[in-house]
Protein backbone atom coordinates (compact mmCIF):
# COMPACT_ATOMS: atom_id res chain seq x y z
CA UNK A 1 0.00 0.00 0.00
CA UNK A 2 1.20 3.51 -0.79
CA UNK A 3 1.22 6.49 1.58
CA UNK A 4 -1.46 8.32 -0.41
CA UNK A 5 -3.72 5.26 -0.03
CA UNK A 6 -3.02 5.25 3.71
CA UNK A 7 -4.13 8.89 3.97
CA UNK A 8 -7.42 8.07 2.23
CA UNK A 9 -8.01 5.28 4.76
CA UNK A 10 -6.88 7.39 7.72
CA UNK A 11 -9.11 10.34 6.80
CA UNK A 12 -12.13 8.10 6.19
CA UNK A 13 -11.78 5.61 9.07
CA UNK A 14 -9.29 6.75 11.72
CA UNK A 15 -9.38 10.55 11.84
CA UNK A 16 -12.56 10.42 13.95
CA UNK A 17 -10.47 8.86 16.75
CA UNK A 18 -8.07 11.84 16.90
CA UNK A 19 -7.32 12.85 20.49
CA UNK A 20 -4.33 13.98 22.57
CA UNK A 21 -3.40 10.29 22.73
CA UNK A 22 -3.80 9.44 19.04
CA UNK A 23 -2.93 11.46 15.98
CA UNK A 24 -1.04 10.79 12.74
CA UNK A 25 0.42 13.61 10.63
CA UNK A 26 2.40 13.78 7.39
CA UNK A 27 5.48 15.80 8.38
CA UNK A 28 8.58 15.29 10.55
CA UNK A 29 7.98 15.81 14.25
CA UNK A 30 9.91 17.97 16.67
CA UNK A 31 9.98 17.63 20.44
CA UNK A 32 7.18 16.88 22.90
CA UNK A 33 4.07 18.68 21.69
CA UNK A 34 1.82 17.82 24.62
CA UNK A 35 0.09 15.15 22.50
CA UNK A 36 1.12 11.67 21.50
CA UNK A 37 1.65 11.80 17.77
CA UNK A 38 3.13 9.75 14.98
CA UNK A 39 4.05 10.89 11.53
CA UNK A 40 4.68 9.12 8.26
CA UNK A 41 6.54 10.83 5.44
CA UNK A 42 9.27 10.52 2.82
CA UNK A 43 12.50 12.31 3.76
CA UNK A 44 14.88 14.22 1.48
CA UNK A 45 16.99 11.08 0.95
CA UNK A 46 13.97 9.22 -0.43
CA UNK A 47 13.51 6.97 2.59
CA UNK A 48 10.16 6.41 4.24
CA UNK A 49 10.06 7.46 7.88
CA UNK A 50 7.90 7.25 10.96
CA UNK A 51 8.46 9.62 13.87
CA UNK A 52 6.96 9.04 17.31
CA UNK A 53 6.78 11.73 19.98
CA UNK A 54 8.47 10.90 23.24
CA UNK A 55 7.11 12.44 26.43
CA UNK A 56 9.40 15.13 27.85
CA UNK A 57 11.91 14.80 25.03
CA UNK A 58 13.24 17.34 22.54
CA UNK A 59 13.54 14.73 19.80
CA UNK A 60 11.10 12.11 18.54
CA UNK A 61 11.85 8.43 18.09
CA UNK A 62 12.71 8.08 14.39
CA UNK A 63 12.45 4.94 12.25
CA UNK A 64 13.41 4.61 8.57
CA UNK A 65 12.15 1.96 6.18
CA UNK A 66 13.50 0.56 2.95
CA UNK A 67 10.04 0.37 1.42
CA UNK A 68 6.93 2.50 1.44
CA UNK A 69 4.80 -0.60 2.03
CA UNK A 70 6.67 -1.50 5.24
CA UNK A 71 6.20 2.00 6.66
CA UNK A 72 2.50 2.02 5.80
CA UNK A 73 2.01 -1.46 7.28
CA UNK A 74 3.62 -0.28 10.53
CA UNK A 75 1.50 2.88 10.80
CA UNK A 76 -1.71 1.00 9.93
CA UNK A 77 -0.96 -1.50 12.69
CA UNK A 78 -0.47 1.42 15.08
CA UNK A 79 -3.86 2.87 14.07
CA UNK A 80 -5.53 -0.49 14.64
CA UNK A 81 -3.84 -1.09 18.00
CA UNK A 82 -4.73 2.38 19.31
CA UNK A 83 -8.34 2.50 18.10
CA UNK A 84 -9.44 -1.13 17.96
CA UNK A 85 -10.79 -0.51 14.46
CA UNK A 86 -9.31 -2.83 11.84
CA UNK A 87 -9.56 -1.59 8.28
CA UNK A 88 -10.51 -4.42 5.94
CA UNK A 89 -9.41 -3.36 2.46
Amino acid sequence: MKINEFWEIYNKHYKKFTSPGFQVVNYPLGGDSGCFMRSIYKNDDGRYCIDITVERSNTPHHKEYDSEEAAVEDILYYCYSETGYKYQG
